[in-house]
């Protein structure tokens, strides 16, 4: 495993890289997991149910479930806990988290910019490059969840963002595991075939961008399947559903925001269509003190915009401002610009 600004290449089987994974946060998070222990002990037919789901990714998504024991040996952490870590359909937790916009630049590109919102915790927060069979991506990881649960950008030059939706619970698979799944993606076609494949036990919102090819997509995924729409001038994504429902239909937390925070960044779009990439940033670093009314978190919550994504389809970079130190680095977006400005490889192999 090499490190070279910011980003670690993770290289192994399945197992082998959740274990790098885990074992680099062992030490370096507290890691609280007593409530989840007790929630265990006390509800035994949610062991059972991840039991089952643990026997489903065995037989579906092999490389899902070695990443998973692998991290929780990586950790130290008992498997089953872990496992019961990663289902929060069964935890019944979710928290508001993530704003996004998309825009159709004038050249015809397709520009981005994502606030990764979750809850902080110190040390939890990580860029690697994973190595698998169908070519290297490059996500945020945490302790808490598998790869590619936030920013994903895969080698082909496909770049997508999540964002949680608030959603009951259905039959099916984790919705983290929905989302590792489509992390390997090298097309939006291929993105949604895996997406419709999983069926995920709660839904959640996917932007994305083929770069070649100039194309964004703004995507639910959601249990019935995939509802969307095509990128034409600019697209706003928070955390509820909004595509083929009516508005008070919205299911959103009683205590969440996102309904304000989409309207907020609505009206900032409309007010001027000159959407170079500063503006986006500015319009997504908007913070006042009240939680309720921000866009930018960066209160004494626990839930906090942990950094922010922007990728330029005009200048063809991108890049990730880290909220807690200040640190901005650039990311490779495909195999053609892994290079920096003398020629040089970014990233070691």
């Amino acid at each position: 495993m090499s490190e070279n600004r910011n980003i670690r290449d993770l290289h192994g089987t399945p197992y082998q890289i959740g274990c790098l994974s885990g074992s680099y946060f062992n030490g370096r998070v507290k890691i609280e997991l007593d409530d989840i222990v007790s929630f265990m002990a006390r509800f035994p037919q949610a062991v059972f149910s991840v039991v089952q789901q643990m026997k489903q990714l065995q037989q579906k998504y092999p490389y899902c479930y070695e990443e998973t024991i692998g991290k929780a040996d990586g950790l130290g952490i008992d498997r089953h806990v872990y496992m019961m870590l990663m289902h929060p359909e069964i935890l019944q937790e979710g928290h508001e988290s993530c704003t996004t916009i998309m825009v159709k630049n004038t050249d015809g590109s397709v520009s981005l910019c994502h606030n990764e919102d979750d809850v902080f915790r110190k040390g939890n927060l990580s860029f690697v490059r994973v190595h698998t069979q169908d070519g290297w991506f490059i996500t945020n990881d945490m302790y808490n969840m598998p790869f590619g649960n936030g920013i994903c950008i895969h080698q082909s030059g496909l770049i997508r963002t999540i964002n949680y939706c608030h959603d009951t619970a259905h039959t099916g698979i984790s919705r983290y595991y929905a989302q590792r799944h489509i992390a390997q993606a090298g097309t939006i076609a291929d993105l949604k075939r895996k997406a419709m494949e999983t069926k995920p036990a709660s839904g959640y919102h996917v932007n994305v961008i083929d770069c070649d090819h100039r194309h964004g997509q703004s995507l639910e995924v959601r249990n019935d399947g995939i509802h969307g729409k095509d990128l034409s001038l600019f697209l706003v994504h928070t955390n509820h559903f909004m595509y083929d429902i009516s508005k008070d239909q919205y299911c959103t937390q009683p205590i969440g925001n996102s309904i304000f925070r989409y309207e907020t960044v609505q009206q900032q779009m409309q007010m001027d269509h000159a959407w170079n990439m500063d503006r986006l940033k500015q319009i997504l670093s908007i913070h006042t003190e009240d939680p309720a009314t921000s866009i930018f978190q960066c209160h004494s919550d626990a839930n906090r915009t942990l950094f922010q994504f922007s990728y330029d389809g005009v200048s063809q970079k991108a890049q990730i401002r880290v909220t807690e130190d200040g640190n901005t680095f650039a990311v490779p977006v495909s195999k053609q610009n892994d290079t920096d400005d003398d020629g040089n490889r970014r990233y070691g192999q």
